[in-house]
């Protein structure tokens, strides 16, 4: 069962969220956690989601999914139509969109373990109070430093960059790390302001499991209602070149790295890989081996809505049998040809919340290695 809760921005609950429809979540790594709802205007919550900044809660059962800001509150009107209120809410990584990183020219140089990188840039945010004395924090609880693994390297945040740019391509344009936000419960901040202490930021580059989870359209234990399959080379590459931030004029060398097999089987397909930021050799060496392991082979993406859970333990349970991250097998069989079946990776969760509190899962399936399912 599935319930949303509104709250005012101390934390202090305002009331449920009833009588709503188009009641969804959506969970992923590496991005920040969104949830809506729609409402008509007589309902009882209009009052604060207009009238001030509210938070909005998200159970399942009596686990914390989601915790965030409300981003946005519409009321819209149609011809032939109720008028009704359309609200949409976001975890705390949307703030990290909103603050900057390298206020300077030149940007600032950080260096040590990339994940590391990540929760000093988080830490400086959260504790900037000399220079913004006004509600400067990003309302992220940090993991103990042991808690963030990852490569070492040396990068460049800014000039007047989004925090959460600097920690994707952190993330991302190297052999990184994942993170996703935990939600927890609120409590006070030091300094005298009183605000939402609204998640957790966790980076680790050895998220997920391999728990034996099979998810299985038209064959099988048949745990899967409906699925879309897409095989994708639109974003093909098996060459690409990483270019100075100095400029060629001061002595920079573009790097290069390319894959022999797959140009003998497709041809050659170019891209220059953007990562600003980096000036270590080793890093750049790194990212562009990195960036082609990922784009050599075509993109292969599968999203499953689940079945109705029967209680057999036939259907896999969210947080239980499988969460972010997490190695999955998944399978389909359509008019007796097997359409993919091999090892993907959880990358998000979709959820559609029906008037009853019932939720539809969508897992997102996602395989990074870009071998044949």
């Amino acid at each position: 069962m599935w319930t949303f809760v509104l709250e005012d921005i101390k934390g202090k609950a305002i009331n449920e969220v009833r009588n709503a429809t188009d009641r969804n979540l959506s969970i992923g790594l590496n991005r920040p956690a969104t949830s809506s709802f729609t409402i008509r205007p007589d309902n009882e919550l209009m009052g604060p989601l207009f009238n001030e900044d509210t938070l909005l809660k998200v159970y399942e059962d009596a686990n914390l999914r989601f915790r965030g800001n409300v981003t946005s509150s519409e009321f819209a009107t149609s011809e032939g139509e109720s008028a009704s209120i359309r609200v949409n809410a976001a975890d705390p990584a949307w703030k990290l969109t909103k603050r900057l990183l390298g206020l300077s020219s030149g940007g600032t140089t950080y260096s040590g373990e990339k994940a590391k990188i990540a929760r000093k840039m988080i830490n400086e945010l959260n504790t900037d109070a000399a220079t913004y004395p006004t509600n400067p924090h990003t309302g992220i609880k940090l993991l103990a430093e042991s808690a963030y693994t990852s490569g070492s390297g040396t990068y460049i945040a800014g000039p007047y960059a989004p925090a959460l740019s600097c920690i994707n391509d952190l993330a991302h344009n190297l052999t990184g790390f994942d993170w996703y936000m935990k939600p927890i419960e609120g409590e006070f901040f030091g300094g005298g302001w009183v605000g939402p202490l609204v998640a957790q930021f966790e980076a680790n580059n050895a998220f997920g499991k391999d728990g034996g989870v099979v998810f299985e359209h038209g064959f099988g234990t048949h745990n899967v209602r409906s699925q879309n399959y897409t095989r994708d080379l639109s974003d093909l590459c098996n060459e690409a070149f990483h270019l100075p931030d100095d400029g060629f004029s001061e002595g920079g060398v573009v790097k290069n790295y390319f894959d022999l097999t797959t140009m003998g089987v497709r041809g050659r397909y170019e891209q220059v890989a953007d990562a600003f930021g980096l000036t270590d050799e080793g890093l750049r060496k790194a990212w562009l081996e990195e960036f082609i392991r990922v784009k050599k082979n075509p993109r292969q993406v599968v999203t499953m809505t689940l079945d109705t859970d029967d209680g057999t333990g036939r259907v896999p349970k969210l947080g239980t049998d499988y969460w972010l991250g997490d190695m999955v097998t998944a399978r389909a069989v359509v008019q007796g040809t097997t359409l993919y079946n091999g090892k993907v990776r959880v990358y998000g969760v979709n959820v559609a919340v029906d008037e009853n509190g019932v939720g539809q899962v969508t897992p997102v399936l996602l395989d990074e290695e870009g071998e044949a399912l």
